[in-house]
């Protein structure tokens, strides 16, 4: 039974002609991306975090290769805008339980022999902590990490748009 439902959802998907998002981004961005991630002096820790979720995103999310810019198909300039981490509750005490970490990127994308594109994109993560204990920085960064990959989840999805509409 379950193996008749799943080759009739198969069926399905293959004859309405859906396609992953990953088909219609690397329409434009090509089959390999180079990255680079604007560093900032304040926190230059939390920019290697974004550095590596992005790397991580172009290799998962947008199925594609990391490559050097002079041979990359695609050059992807990211920005963290802003890194906030907002208390979300608190217990009876008044003690911060949960946080939510909002990163904000600005990103800029040229694929070769074509106009630049610039996106804004915005991606939370909530998590808890435990009552009336610090904010670790493996939590921190890893929470940042988690936004990030959710704002280029977000960036994927314009330049997708952006396909359709060029």
């Amino acid at each position: 039974m379950k193996r008749a439902t799943l080759l009739l959802v198969a069926l399905l998907l293959s004859g309405c002609g859906y396609k992953p998002i990953s088909h219609y981004t690397k329409s434009i961005t090509g089959e390999s991306i180079s990255t680079e991630v604007v560093m900032t002096l304040e926190d230059p820790e939390r920019s290697v975090v974004v550095k590596d979720a992005i790397n991580e995103a172009v290799l998962m999310r947008f199925q594609s290769r990391l490559a050097p810019q002079d041979r990359a198909a695609s050059h992807l300039k990211v920005e963290p805008v802003s890194i906030v981490f907002e208390p979300m509750q608190r217990d009876a005490q008044g003690y911060i339980i949960y946080y939510r970490t909002r990163v904000t990127l600005k990103s800029t994308l040229q694929p070769r022999a074509k106009a630049v594109r610039e996106y804004r994109t915005t991606g939370t993560y909530d998590f808890p902590i435990e009552p009336n204990s610090a904010l670790s920085d493996a939590l921190r960064f890893e929470s940042v990490k988690n936004a990030t990959l959710k704002a280029l989840d977000e960036l994927i999805a314009n330049i997708a748009i952006s396909k359709g509409t060029s």
